[in-house]
């Protein structure tokens, strides 16, 4: 019963964190690539180059980065909570899925390496700022997993706030990302 209590405090709290989270952390945005008219100089072939390569490497890279991102969060740790809300999760298999998340989140901010070979010098430099504030942010996610997971080992509410704080900074990470990725779609426009 006491675990129940727990189970459910830590998801009431939980979900209040869950809906901003609920909503599209990015925008999928189409880019829009204007003709030249005849009054205009054509793009340069060095531009188009850099174009093509963002758009078949970089881009893909980070789109598939931030649906990993974000279909984890969604499918497992919103999920979770709301089932743990209801009471209808047990303890092992919240911890179960916690555990997902916290591997899950771990994998991504491991193994990514965004494509930059034909991108320009700043260019360069802003899809870096993007993967580092991507790894940031899952790794504040996998952080945050593993203190639900705590909390689910001690019975303890204790933590929760830090735990809370963890998805907030995990929230900031993703949005200067999207930020850097603006700002290198339009220099790459």
């Amino acid at each position: 019963m006491k675990k129940l209590f727990y189970i459910g405090a830590l998801s009431a709290l939980l979900l209040v964190g869950c809906e901003e989270a609920e909503k599209p952390i990015t925008e999928n945005k189409t880019l829009e690539y204007p003709t030249p008219s005849d009054d205009e100089e054509p793009v340069s072939a060095e531009v188009n180059k850099e174009l093509n390569y963002y758009e078949a490497e970089t881009k893909v890279f980070v789109d598939e980065y931030v649906n990993k991102f974000d279909n984890t969060w969604n499918n497992i740790w919103v999920l979770t909570m709301k089932r743990a809300e209801a009471k209808e999760i047990t303890t092992q298999d919240a911890y179960s899925n916690l555990k997902k998340v916290k591997e899950a989140y771990k994998a991504l901010s491991v193994d990514s390496k965004i494509p930059t070979k034909e991108l320009s010098k700043p260019n360069k430099k802003l899809a870096e700022k993007i993967v580092e504030n991507l790894n940031m942010a899952a790794a504040n996610r996998q952080s945050a997993a593993d203190i639900a997971m705590e909390i689910l080992e001690t019975n303890s509410t204790a933590k929760i706030n830090e735990m809370n704080e963890k998805v907030e900074w995990s929230n900031n990470f993703m949005s200067e990302a999207m930020k850097a990725k603006e700002e290198l779609e339009s220099n790459i426009n």
